[in-house]
């Protein structure tokens, strides 16, 4: 109640756009961005995993996603780490770039990043029926391409780990 009170006197409170630089991958986002989400318990215990949050970052136009993640062995060690951003680049259309990354008993990191784009072919007359988006999305034209993770990608990574068990600990 204090707070719709004070947001009277003072007015509304503008929210900050969500600055491009948020949505790539093994990039450190302001403390301040994003929401941690609860784990998704049943995923993590039956793959013998310890429940972690998880980050997530959205914007609306042009729609994007990112979300980051860690891994925990059931003793709590960092195991692994995600780290996934998606971003509509127009009608049917959009990019998607993914990192995967084990961190190993000795602290070496290994991973991959993939990146991918994919064009549906859509018109803005035709009907948006799940039939019609169905047959769109399997006539879709993907590419991807999956490189290692070189020196600096797991230096980022390392650096990126230690964020995030901080910002969403768990």
């Amino acid at each position: 109640m204090l707070a719709i009170c004070l947001s009277t006197i003072t007015g509304p409170t503008l929210l900050r756009a969500q600055a491009p630089s948020y949505f790539r991958v093994l990039t450190v986002p302001p403390r301040s961005v994003g929401t941690c989400l609860a784990p998704d318990e049943q995923t993590t215990h039956s793959a013998g995993l310890r429940p972690t949050p998880r980050l997530v970052i959205t914007r609306r136009y042009p729609d994007a996603r990112r979300e980051m993640s860690l891994m925990r062995d059931s003793a709590g060690v960092v195991i692994g780490f995600h780290d996934m951003v998606q971003m509509s680049t127009g009608l049917g259309a959009g990019v998607g770039e993914a990192v995967v990354a084990t961190v190993r008993r000795d602290g070496r990191i290994a991973g991959f990043v993939l990146r991918s784009e994919m064009q549906m072919a859509v018109s803005a007359r035709q009907g948006f029926d799940s039939a019609s988006l169905r047959r769109m999305r399997d006539n879709a034209r993907h590419t991807s391409t999956r490189e290692a993770l070189d020196a600096t990608g797991q230096s980022e990574v390392r650096v990126l780990t230690a964020w995030l068990a901080k910002r969403c600990p768990g």
